[in-house]
């Protein structure tokens, strides 16, 4: 947890002349969609803009962002209500993609992946599959294709350096940094 502090015990190899450095997608789920659906999303926040929405406010607390956050996972992960859909533009669109996908794929028993186009069948969702654990199995499938394209471009710029990529975890990277090439993550963030 990095709140309580949990990771001060991890350090570069590098000692002082090095750190490791985190990077991490905003909302990245949530932009995989947009992306994927061509829905136009801010470029700040995905989650206060939504919030906004939800709350029905130009400002939201801390407790309200945070509350934002879990209503919208629940969202995309388990149903949208009408209530939202007819609110919440994006939502709706997301709501229409999972509708679309669900008949496709009860149609011809697979969906096909955003990024390689690889067959999820249904034998991969097992027996009570619905609407939504379908997406959910494209959205997870989006995130590591994506993430594939993303560390071989990653890897190839760190040929021959110092600096090692050393852990991906879901939306985030996490590198070894020696000081001489800090100007690096730089690049590598762009």
């Amino acid at each position: 947890n990095k709140k309580t502090g949990e990771r001060k015990c991890f350090t570069s190899r590098f000692g002082n002349n090095g750190t490791l450095v985190m990077m991490d997608f905003e909302s990245y789920h949530l932009r995989l969609v947009g992306n994927y659906l061509n829905y136009d999303l801010p470029t700040s926040s995905i989650h206060k803009y939504l919030g906004k929405l939800y709350h029905g406010k130009d400002e939201l607390t801390e407790e309200e962002y945070d509350l934002s956050k879990k209503i919208t996972y629940n969202l995309i992960y388990g149903g949208i209500s009408d209530d939202i859909k007819k609110n919440v533009p994006f939502m709706n669109k997301i709501s229409e993609y999972v509708d679309e996908t669900y008949k496709f794929f009860v149609k011809n028993s697979f969906v096909k992946t955003w990024f390689y186009n690889r067959k999820i069948k249904s034998s991969f969702i097992g027996d009570s599959p619905n609407e939504y654990k379908v997406f959910n199995y494209l959205l997870q499938s989006a995130e590591t294709e994506r993430n594939c394209q993303i560390i071989q471009k990653v890897n190839k710029l760190l040929e021959g350096r110092k600096s090692k990529f050393i852990l991906y975890t879901y939306d985030a990277f996490l590198f070894d940094t020696h000081s001489s090439e800090f100007e690096l993550m730089l690049e590598i963030r762009d």
